[in-house]
């Protein structure tokens, strides 16, 4: 840290200790809960938010890169799940036998699918999220594909090339995850202070803040991050406790 970024970050400290308050602790990458390394894709997303502003492919881009961040996970590109969905004939997924099809057919070890449920890009600004994921190793951390990333990102298979592998009889999601991040909620304004306290350039977290409740690209950004981290928190539980696998949604508070 600089001379300057000192002297600009300690009046900040200074009133957060003079006022009693402290500041919003920093967020951490998330880890994956499987073991090996594993490769996810993200199917584009549904919107069923009853806007027509709200744009599908562009939040499955911004939820592709925060899945990349977690520590053990690479994805692929949407671009290459769409070439996929196309040589498949797929419109969308619309079924968990067209996910694990879709899964197969890509060579990943899962697929999240899921659908924008409220979108609102105007200050302060509403993004809901709804996922679910698709694991090839049903109810265990288990042995991933190990498929690599290059290879995956090149054109897709044509139809015939191979067979798709039957994925079971259990075909339901083994997590799913569901939030709505309005930022006039003063919890969701806490999770985004902690969020951005590292990427205000004066060490504060206020005008970055604005930032990124001024720019729905941003704002959707964080609330992919949160429901990332919050996915993998799902997993985790699930690998542990088997029996309580199905339908893991949390539907309602961030």
């Amino acid at each position: 840290m600089t001379s300057k970024q000192i002297m600009l970050i300690l009046p900040v400290l200074w009133g957060a200790l003079l006022c009693g308050c402290a500041l919003p602790e920093p967020v951490v990458r998330p880890v994956s809960p499987y073991s090996g390394r594993r490769v996810f894709a993200v199917a584009p997303l549904r919107n069923e938010s009853g806007s027509q502003h709200a744009d599908a492919l562009r939040t499955a881009d911004c939820l592709t890169a925060q899945v990349a961040r977690v520590r053990g996970v690479d994805t692929v590109a949407v671009n290459r799940v769409l070439g996929a969905m196309r040589a498949m004939g797929l419109h969308g997924i619309d079924t968990p036998e067209q996910a694990h099809q879709l899964r197969e057919w890509l060579g990943v070890d899962g697929l999240l699918v899921g659908s924008i449920t409220a979108y609102d890009p105007y200050d302060p600004p509403t993004l809901g999220l709804a996922v679910e994921i698709y694991r090839g190793d049903r109810d265990h951390g288990g042995t991933p594909t190990n498929p690599d990333p290059r290879e995956l990102s090149r054109a897709p298979r044509l139809p015939g090339d191979t067979a798709i592998a039957d994925p079971g009889p259990d075909l339901g999601p083994t997590s799913a995850i569901a939030g709505h991040y309005d930022a006039s909620d003063p919890e969701v304004a806490a999770l985004l202070d902690a969020y951005v306290v590292e990427r205000g350039p004066d060490g504060t977290s206020e005008m970055t803040r604005r930032r990124f409740t001024a720019s729905i690209d941003l704002y959707t950004e964080f609330v992919s991050y949160q429901l990332t981290a919050r996915l993998m928190d799902a997993e985790r539980l699930q690998i542990r406790s088997p029996q309580n696998r199905r339908h893991q949604a949390a539907t309602s508070s961030p």
